[in-house]
């Protein structure tokens, strides 16, 4: 997770116990005391090869509450408390954001007291919660949600709290099986042997977990790492912490990358010299295929890697071979070029791996390593087998200038999908732009910039090599603050089998009134929707919402109230499953 803050703030944390107010709710002030933003992962199973879709969000703390928004302004939830110097919690993950409550008691508006639960999309979570004690402290058993706790992450801790600390045996548990185990002490420090969850534990594509000993909450001796599939746990990694309890790494380690997967399944190789990497480190891509019930292991000729200097900066030196930050099955992008001192000096060249290395793009920095100049052919977040789409243009002292162009590549042949100007000193947008949504990929938006900012009609059309189809769009004001007057947009992830709009109106840059959502197959229809207040982006009264993963194969709909953009009560599934002629079938991606 990553996070960047503009001011002091209070103490972030997993869940967000927010202040209920008995009382009717006061507007929330909008005088803002801090800002943080972060980055939160969810996975995209709709795909062929799931997607980790990355969501930019901020939260805002003021003076009446918290509000979590997405950067174009969107709220997505507000917490109301009385008194910001009780240093509230916040939620770090986006589906937390949307789908998670507590349900309890306070006492005086204060202090938690008695039984509390959690609900997961307006439904209670089985036996998710515990007991406060008349001072407001957690006692006795618990079961509470993973850090990383989402649709496709269902994991739980079990343990016992003695004063708001947690004590003795603590379990892991996913899909009603003890995965992870280990202790605290009285004074609630991880202690001895312990068995955890990696950080991006997610499903059955990353169950990856954490085999070592911790001695005063830190890591000790040898730590194992193991990933699951298919029932089998595999060593895959590990290495070792001194002995002297200040956590260093030493010797020969092999770690994951942070994106490990099942389609993912880097790992990187090499020594650490008091927690400094050192000396030549190497880059392995592995795949796992179950064949019947058969698993082989098949190395497919990736390796990559290069070399650190020995003095234990951590700077790269000489010739390296990287692998893109996507690196997947059918998304095998690989960087080589040359380090000084940890930066990228001269030629770097890309190469897709798809039945042989084929180059596609690639530039110069300069000698200095500061940045890039001159023309750069470069690769969009998403390319894939698939989507193969690229960005043509020129650099200058490391910023974007004059004409770029955006390519999509198929079958050996390139197609001219979009682009625009940037000014000559490298700061804006300018004049018309072509953009190709790098999430949504056959989103195409079609507009004007001023000044870097989005002014007048902007359409929306659905990408198709031979014909753009117009299926959105609407209008900015002139000083490309807001969007105004009545918009259609997409959703997230907008497919051939998954084309869902979103109708309403914009004031000043906030969703007011009535916004309907339709989904197109055979005919557009509409499934859902509801009502944003008139101070706009606060959802209230009854809504029909769609499930993440809402496809043409899997239509779940949500129903039930808002109060303040915060569910209430109950909240009904629905499958609106229609039948789906056999000659659309093969459009799935």
């Amino acid at each position: 997770m990553m996070m960047n803050s503009s001011t002091d703030s209070p103490q972030i944390m997993q869940d967000l116990d927010s202040k209920p107010q008995n009382q009717q709710l006061q507007p929330l002030c909008d005088t803002i005391i801090s800002t943080q933003e972060f980055e939160s992962i969810v996975w995209d199973e709709t795909y062929t090869y799931p997607k980790r879709i990355k969501t930019k969000f901020q939260i805002k703390v003021t003076k009446g509450g918290i509000k979590y928004t997405t950067i174009d302004g969107s709220i997505h939830r507000i917490d109301d408390f009385t008194n910001i110097q009780e240093n509230p919690q916040f939620w770090v993950n986006m589906e937390q954001i949307k789908y998670c409550q507590w349900q309890g008691e306070y006492q005086e508006n204060i202090k938690k007291i008695g039984k509390w639960t959690m609900t997961w999309n307006g439904n209670l979570l089985k036996d998710v919660g515990g007991q406060y004690s008349d001072s407001g402290q957690k006692i006795g058993q618990w079961k509470e949600i993973i850090k990383n706790y989402q649709n496709s992450a269902q994991a739980y801790e079990i343990g016992s709290y003695s004063n708001n600390v947690k004590t003795g045996i603590w379990k892991v548990i996913y899909n009603d099986k003890e995965i992870g185990e280990g202790s605290y002490n009285e004074f609630g420090v991880k202690n001895g042997k312990w068995i955890q969850l990696n950080d991006t534990f997610w499903k059955y594509q990353s169950q990856v977990t954490l085999h070592g000993e911790y001695k005063n909450g830190t890591k000790v001796g040898q730590w194992d790492i193991y990933y699951q599939e298919v029932g089998n746990s595999i060593q895959i990694g590990g290495g070792v912490y001194d002995q002297q309890g200040d956590g260093l790494r030493n010797g020969q380690w092999i770690q994951l990358s942070e994106n490990f997967h099942k389609w993912n399944q880097i790992t990187y190789n090499g020594r650490y010299q008091c927690d400094k990497k050192v000396g030549k480190w190497d880059i392995y891509y592995g795949l796992e295929q179950m064949y019947i019930n058969i698993i082989n292991k098949i190395l497919l000729n990736i390796r990559g890697g290069g070399q650190y200097d020995e003095q234990g900066c951590e700077l790269k030196i000489g010739k390296w071979i990287e692998l893109s930050e996507n690196f997947r099955l059918n998304s095998q992008a690989i960087y080589e070029g040359e380090y000084c001192n940890g930066n990228k000096v001269g030629k770097w060249n890309i190469y897709f791996r798809f039945k042989g290395n084929k180059l596609i793009g690639g530039g110069s920095y300069d000698n200095e390593g500061l940045h890039k100049i001159g023309r750069w052919i470069e690769l969009s977040d998403c390319y894939e087998q698939d989507r193969q789409v690229t960005y043509h243009g020129e650099y200058r002292n490391g910023k974007k200038v004059g004409r770029w162009d955006i390519y999509f590549d198929k079958i050996n042949k390139q197609y001219l999908i979009g682009g625009g100007s940037y000014d000559e000193d490298g700061l804006y947008k300018i004049g018309m732009w072509v953009e190709w949504s790098e999430h949504d990929g056959h989103i195409i938006y079609n507009g004007e910039y001023r000044n870097g900012k989005k002014v007048g009609r902007w359409d929306i059309y659905f990408f198709n090599i031979n014909k753009n189809y117009l299926i959105g769009g609407g209008l900015y004001d002139e000083e490309g603050l807001y969007k105004i007057g009545r918009w259609i947009e997409v959703s997230n992830g907008f497919e051939v089998d998954r084309q869902v709009t979103y109708n309403g109106e914009y004031r000043n840059g906030k969703k007011v009134g009535r916004w309907d959502i339709y989904f197109k197959f055979v005919e557009n229809k509409q499934i859902g929707g509801g009502l944003y207040d008139e101070e706009g982006e606060i959802k209230v009264g009854r809504w029909i919402e769609l499930s993440d993963n809402f496809h043409q194969g899997e239509q779940l709909i949500y129903e039930g109230f808002y109060k303040r953009s915060k569910k209430e009560g109950t909240w009904v599934q629905k499958n609106i499953q229609q039948i789906q002629p056999a000659c659309l079938l093969n459009n799935r991606k």
